[in-house]
């Protein structure tokens, strides 16, 4: 297994999604960068002319990274220039505010994961995937997730956890889809809760959520492009939709036995099909959690 082909493993430009959750701070962001912006940060890291041991996809590059960095290479400016009065022709830079926040969130991502690498030796991420090659996937869920805090995706309700998982997921599923060998990593196409799929599921009618006990969930208004809900409706949400979608899939798979138009239909089909559907109907009503990378 060679670094160069592993390192390109566990970033796949086209489903990157690691700022889907830490734009709910900035709501300009949202109007106006989309996942390409993502795909556009993981593409020039790549191509970058800097050497690779300072790519943001290395340890080092990861803890040297700059606002600045982060800005020139989204065409992000981090400040904005306002008049110092009406019709004046002087004006003044401050900081664009939810631009600086948006990119410090993403900075301290990147600072608290290659610090995490930096203390095991190891030059990136996939390093770190390579020494465990021969994990199996619960294995591998519970070793990234002890060693990375973004990884938790975990919580408890009313005295019961709920694992969502649904970053490590995407991780483990995309790394055993490559030509790169993980022989033990068997799992399915994982059903991710993320903040996109429960609202197409509510307005497709899939999921009620009218005599939900969480009085916000029952009031949820999804006309609102910038929704924002609490940690603990968020969980519920999600938790929800993986419920909705597993029920969905076992009612497939059951009557499949009876009726020949559905004898083809796999549960992978169903879930990439869910889960392309509700980005493309359903993106633009995505709710948003306060300081969360999760998603």
């Amino acid at each position: 297994m060679t670094s160069s082909q592993l390192e390109t493993a566990p970033l796949p430009a086209d489903d990157i999604t690691i700022a889907d959750a830490i734009k709910a701070s900035c709501e300009k962001c949202l109007d106006n960068y989309s996942i390409s912006t993502m795909r556009y940060l993981v593409l020039a890291a790549y191509l970058s002319p800097e050497s690779q041991s300072t790519s943001i996809l290395t340890t080092r590059g990861m803890i040297e990274a700059t606002p600045e960095y982060i800005s020139t290479t989204l065409s992000l400016p981090l400040h904005i220039e306002r008049p110092i009065a009406e019709n004046s022709p002087i004006s003044l830079a401050e900081p664009d505010r939810p631009v600086t926040r948006f990119v410090e969130d993403l900075l301290s991502l990147l600072h608290s994961t290659g610090k995490i690498l930096q203390r095991s030796g190891l030059p990136n991420l996939a390093s770190f995937l390579a020494t465990r090659s021969n994990l199996n996937d619960d294995q591998m869920i519970r070793q990234l997730a002890a060693a990375f805090s973004p990884f938790r995706d975990m919580y408890t309700i009313d005295g019961k956890n709920v694992y969502l998982m649904q970053k490590v997921l995407f991780l483990i599923h995309k790394i055993q889809n490559t030509s790169i060998s993980f022989p033990k990593l068997k799992s399915p196409r994982p059903i991710l809760a993320d903040n996109i799929l429960p609202v197409f599921l509510i307005q497709a009618g899939l999921l009620d959520i009218s005599k939900s006990t969480d009085s916000s969930l029952r009031n949820l208004n999804l006309s609102d492009s910038h929704l924002k809900i609490s940690s603990r409706s968020a969980t519920i949400l999600r938790a929800s939709s993986v419920a909705c979608c597993q029920f969905l899939i076992d009612l497939v798979q059951g009557l499949s036995q009876t009726n020949k138009s559905l004898e083809y239909v796999e549960r992978d089909g169903l879930v990439r099909y869910l889960s392309n559907l509700s980005r493309e109907r359903s993106s633009s009503c995505a709710f948003r959690e306060e300081e969360t990378v999760v998603y």
